[in-house]
């Protein structure tokens, strides 16, 4: 680290996890020898949280750094403890409410029919209550009046003081009927703008006849991936609240189109709580409409809210409801989806033969339906088994259509996974550096795609092949780096790459 310069040191958190690795420690060894709890070290490694100046110096000696490493730790502490600290801002004045305009009184009330303090202007615009011109005014207005916090790139945020004022506002000036006609308006924008969002994220992602949720309504334009995927994370709870709004509304179908809107999202993310959430709101909803579409949608995410989590009795049962309800509905696609996921259950419990029937059963599916995208997953599954079972030879012919299916569809998370299965296969048949090679290129993938799931399998692969090449130092290294995101994303495989390293270092 001597040759980092000051302009190009990076912050705190990923110099502090460069430095435990270069040591060779876990995080619950380092935060031992620095008096911290490893909860603590793990939110500073992750940027959650900014050191004490006290933290910084005991790390640095846990660590046995060098001066200048040591210089370099306590400096970049420094700055971030100086980002993390913004002055209080000043309290709402108790009469800013009485001091508003007719104009901004209104809008007030309209972002208090919103369900989160953080809405997008293009949303207000659908409350159609004033022009967009007017809007914008009333906006800065309120803002100069201290109520709003954020007025920058679309969206703004209504400081916790104003939106309980404007909550009260939205019942004062609103009837029933017109907060039900201002919620419905934006469950409507939101629905299409997380479907716009989606087909950015995941283009070629499975919709059948829940594409046309949204249809014709206004939405947002994303111009990237990049951009879709940060509003979706941005905006996640104020859908998952409007989805449990539609759910009570007249037209409940929103209530599952937007979880079902949001799967490229989730899939990439896959915040357990609101994976749940989400989709047994959708699913009681579909069941009490009767909306057969939105049942089978909704038990395939219900599914993998159970998956992730290993629980895989509950996920087995969704998938099978699921598998059933598409082929009533004649959405070979579907039906393929949820064979495939039932699939991995059985490879997850180590029942290969059955895995592999279902696998196959799911990919001529998939080619019927000339979804070329399930076809990728569905090879790289089959590899991934072929692989469990120590067909090497076998597993690399699947894995090898696999990259290709996956580049066709545009799926890098499918094509890091796939590299990954031909790397396994490729060392299984005598060729370590051609492995090593598609290892490091999965890693780019994933790192280049923001993709953390996967960033954390390819670790967990590429460690087991250094580990089975004497690399065992390099291989500890590289799975710490796998436990850490894992553990981030809530992932239960954490804990299983914890025990087995236990076991070898």
């Amino acid at each position: 680290m001597a040759d980092r310069g000051r302009h190009d040191a990076p912050g705190f958190a990923p110099l502090l996890r460069e430095l435990r690795h270069r040591a060779g420690l876990t995080q619950e060894e380092l935060a031992a020898a620095a008096g911290l709890s490893p909860r603590a070290l793990g939110n500073l490694e992750r940027g959650r949280s900014a050191p004490h100046r006290g933290t910084a110096s005991r790390l640095a000696q846990a660590l046995h750094l060098s001066d200048q490493d040591a210089e370099e730790l306590l400096r970049t502490a420094r700055l971030r403890a100086a980002a993390a600290y913004t002055p209080a801002e000043p309290p709402v004045p108790a009469d800013a409410a009485g001091r508003l305009d007719d104009a901004s009184a209104l809008v007030l009330a309209v972002i208090g029919s919103h369900p989160s303090r953080l809405v997008s202007v293009e949303a207000l615009g659908t409350s159609a209550v004033l022009s967009g011109g007017e809007l914008r005014g009333a906006l800065e207005r309120l803002s100069a009046a201290g109520l709003l916090s954020r007025h920058e790139d679309g969206e703004i945020e209504t400081r916790p003081e104003a939106y309980a004022l404007a909550r009260e506002r939205a019942q004062v000036l609103f009837s029933p009927a017109e907060q039900e006609k201002l919620r419905d308006r934006l469950v409507q924008w939101y629905l299409a703008t997380a479907d716009a969002a989606d087909r950015v994220i995941a283009p070629l992602r499975f919709r059948s006849g829940a594409a046309q949720a949204g249809a014709g309504q206004a939405r947002r334009v994303f111009s990237d991936r990049t951009e879709a995927i940060a509003w979706c994370e941005r905006h996640q709870e104020a859908l998952a609240a409007l989805a449990q709004l539609a759910h009570r509304s007249g037209d409940p179908s929103p209530s599952w189109q937007i979880p079902w809107a949001l799967g490229g999202y989730l899939d990439l993310r896959r915040p357990p709580t609101l994976y749940l959430r989400m989709h047994e709101i959708g699913l009681a909803s579909a069941r009490e409409h009767g909306d057969l579409r939105g049942q089978a949608a909704m038990l395939i995410g219900l599914g993998l809210a159970h998956y992730y989590p290993r629980r895989f009795d509950d996920a087995a049962d969704c998938f099978r409801e699921a598998r059933e309800l598409w082929r009533t509905l004649g959405e070979p696609a579907g039906e393929a989806g949820a064979l495939n996921c039932q699939a991995n259950v059985h490879l997850e419990t180590r029942r290969l033969d059955l895995a592999t029937a279902y696998y196959r059963e799911s990919l001529i599916l998939y080619r019927a339906a000339s979804d070329r995208r399930g076809e990728a997953v569905v090879l790289t599954n089959l590899a991934e088994t072929y692989c469990e079972a120590t067909d090497f030879p076998r597993a690399a012919e699947y894995a090898r259509e696999a990259v290709l299916a996956s580049r066709e569809a545009a799926y890098p998370r499918i094509e890091a996974m796939a590299a990954c299965q031909l790397a396994r296969a490729l060392d299984g048949t005598g060729r370590p550096d051609e492995a090593s090679i598609l290892f490091h290129q999965a890693l780019l993938m994933s790192r280049g795609a923001g993709d953390e799931h996967a960033l954390a399998w390819a670790l967990t692969f590429l460690g087991r092949h250094q580990r089975i090449h004497g690399q065992a130092g390099v291989a500890a290294s590289t799975w710490r780096e796998a436990i850490d995101i894992f553990d981030k994303l809530a992932d239960p495989h954490a804990d299983r790459l914890r025990a087995e390293l236990v076991t070898w270092i």
